[in-house]
């Protein structure tokens, strides 16, 4: 189809008129209508989100050929070649068709509740609450369709024709005073920024008359398992949002009504969970007692000399910790990382960041210390290398029973390193020794590094530990090698004097 500008012109006057149609085609998604007198066409397309307010799924259930329907023009599609009407607007400027002042307070009546928001009736006029601040409010299951509440109108969309209005925000609340709040739900954010990774909680509520609050978690352990939804609170109002008009903001009280641990000031040697809320290049923060604030050392959690702690540790992340004696006596305790109890971040999105360290392992109880080890490692790993040493190449297996070999964790298992077959190799009980203590190491390149201390002895294991400097070791081709894992150990672990 060919236009001229006087054509597209003309069809401008009727952009945002609602005119009356008929039903010519339907389907599923769609249906196409007959609209007379228009310029260009008669014909007009609409989608079936332009059906109603309410979900639809197929406009085949709805509508019926031939039937008759009054639609507002949205515009023209050229590539349609069509108009594209919308039956939801047409009914929103029928419905406010009577104008209203803009930050005018009444009473309205609510006529509507649909999956994600209240339209209230106002004097005659058609006003919706704004999506979130309706989704907080189904959420609370004060309001049904029906109920009489005070709103604020707030403005008139030029794209939807309907006036948006606010029910919390047509009531002003003074700051200071202490009001009873039932908690929603709560919310976290995680941020970055030049200090680190800050975890926000925001916490978001109602009052007995039903206006909506909201309020800033700050040093409060683990508030995801404690402030749950219904709880009842004590909180002061600051103030009024300014950006979110229609919420106040508030501050929780400083005894929460919780009756468990972390109301009471921690004992040496308590344990506790906390959840981390910011974490910086040399630690991590988080609140193991309501109303402080404690410090992780970056130490407690990785055993790394040049430890990427951002690798292992998330804001939002909940942590078992050990409560200690401060050695500088200059705070009431100091806390110890002990165990990952749960991640922010789904496993599958951060398997890459904990190829080296497992710190959800427990530690083991016994003599041996450390931390609890799988049987399953050594024997897939002594598998994996068929039971020859890495360092000297020899096997250690005598008929298919008799094995003299041990499988070593490169990363030690009492550092937290994992227990898995991606963290292990297969050793003689002689390089193994070695290997621990320091004396032997791996290079990135697979050469086997010699250090100074073997070097300056003479005799014995030392000369024959010193043979094999610059050496590749055996590595099977079947197996990745850990070049993460031999850097670590470089780093941590081999004497370089």
């Amino acid at each position: 189809m060919e236009f001229d500008i006087a054509t597209i012109f003309e069809t401008k006057p009727w952009l945002g008129k609602i005119v009356p149609a008929t039903v010519s085609h339907i389907d599923k998604y769609y249906a196409f209508l007959s609209i007379h007198d228009l310029p260009v066409t008669d014909k007009a397309y609409l989608h079936v989100s332009q059906f109603s307010e309410k979900y639809t799924n197929s406009l085949t259930d709805e509508l019926e050929i031939g039937q008759k329907l009054e639609v507002y023009i949205i515009r023209f599609n050229r590539k349609k070649e069509s108009w594209e009407v919308s039956l939801k607007l047409a009914h929103y400027r029928q419905a406010t068709a009577k104008d209203i002042e803009i930050k005018t307070i009444a009473k309205g009546t609510i006529s509507n509740i649909s999956a994600d928001r209240i339209g209230v009736d106002v004097n005659g006029v058609l006003a919706f609450i704004s999506s979130t601040e309706s989704a907080l409010l189904i959420e609370s299951e004060l309001y049904s369709v029906g109920d009489q509440i005070d709103v604020k109108i707030i403005s008139l969309s030029s794209h939807t024709k309907a006036y948006t209005c606010t029910h919390s925000g047509a009531v002003e609340l003074s700051s200071e005073i202490v009001i009873d709040i039932a908690v929603l739900h709560i919310e976290q954010d995680v941020k970055i920024n030049e200090d680190g990774k800050h975890s926000i909680w925001t916490l978001y509520g109602y009052t007995p008359e039903g206006l909506l609050v909201g309020s800033k978690i700050e040093k409060i352990a683990n508030p995801q398992n404690r402030l749950l939804p219904g709880a009842k609170l004590q909180a002061k109002v600051i103030r009024k949002g300014k950006s979110v008009p229609w919420l106040h903001w508030v501050q929780l009280s400083e005894k929460l009504p919780l009756t468990d641990e972390y109301t009471i000031k921690p004992k040496f040697g308590d344990h506790r969970i906390g959840t981390v809320h910011t974490v910086i290049g040399y630690g991590a923060f988080l609140s193991v007692w309501d109303g402080m604030d404690s410090f992780l050392h970056r130490k407690s959690i990785i055993n790394d000399d040049t430890p990427d702690l951002y690798k292992y540790i998330d804001a939002g992340d909940r942590v078992e910790i050990e409560v200690k004696e401060d050695p500088d006596g200059k705070r009431p305790f100091s806390i110890h990382f002990v165990r990952m109890v749960e991640r922010a971040v789904a496993e599958l999105e951060r398997e890459e960041k904990f190829s080296l360290f497992d710190l959800s392992s427990k530690p083991s109880i016994g003599k041996t210390g450390g931390f609890i080890r799988s049987a399953r490692f050594k024997s897939k790993t002594l598998e994996s290398f068929s039971h020859t040493c890495i360092f000297c190449g020899e096997s250690q297996i005598i008929g298919t029973m008799a094995t003299a070999a041990e499988a070593a964790h490169i990363v030690p298992r009492s550092k937290r390193g994992m227990d898995d077959v991606a963290n292990g190799a297969c050793m003689c009980k002689l390089h193994h020794w070695a290997f621990d203590r320091g004396f032997i190491g791996v290079s990135q390149n697979k050469a086997i590094s010699i250090s100074n201390l073997v070097r300056d002895s003479q005799g014995g294991i030392s000369d024959a530990l010193a043979m094999m400097e610059g050496e590749e070791i055996f590595w099977p081709d079947s197996l990745e090698f850990p070049v993460e894992a031999f850097a670590w150990h470089e780093r941590n672990v081999f004497r370089v004097t």
